[in-house]
């Protein structure tokens, strides 16, 4: 998954808004450029048992303190789209477990490619798997 706000200001942020009682698990995604009142929240956790059912991993998450396997370097997508750029700290950074089953991109093409030539093959993280 991406989730890239283009412009504007939300009360809550846009990219997951939890409430009640749900259990979220979001794993090799990204999430940057939301803002609320000019804040970066990019996951509003308004449950009864807040982060005790939330589970992120694998993610490129702008604003967040990076640690484990979650990252908040800029993803550094091509000019234009959402796809990521050679430069890109999402390539090869992802679980392949997390993505078992999930074969090909959003464009089709094949996931855990070796994008880096570095790691071996390993998911990226976002919806667009980067072939050089």
């Amino acid at each position: 998954m991406i989730y890239y706000r283009y412009g504007g200001v939300s009360v809550f942020g846009n990219c997951i808004y939890n409430y009640g009682d749900s259990n979220v698990a979001i794993y090799n995604s990204i999430f940057w450029n939301d803002t609320a009142n000019g804040t970066i929240v990019m996951i509003y956790d308004h449950s009864t048992v807040p982060a005790n059912n939330v589970d992120i991993s694998y993610c490129c998450i702008k604003g967040i303190t990076a640690s484990g396997t979650n990252i908040n370097d800029d993803p550094d997508f091509s000019s234009g789209s959402l796809k990521l750029s050679s430069t890109s700290p999402c390539i090869d950074e992802a679980s392949n477990d997390a993505a078992e089953g999930i074969r090909f991109d959003i464009t089709g093409r094949e996931r855990c490619f070796d994008g880096d030539d570095v790691t071996g093959s390993q998911v990226d993280m976002g919806a667009y798997e980067f072939v050089p």
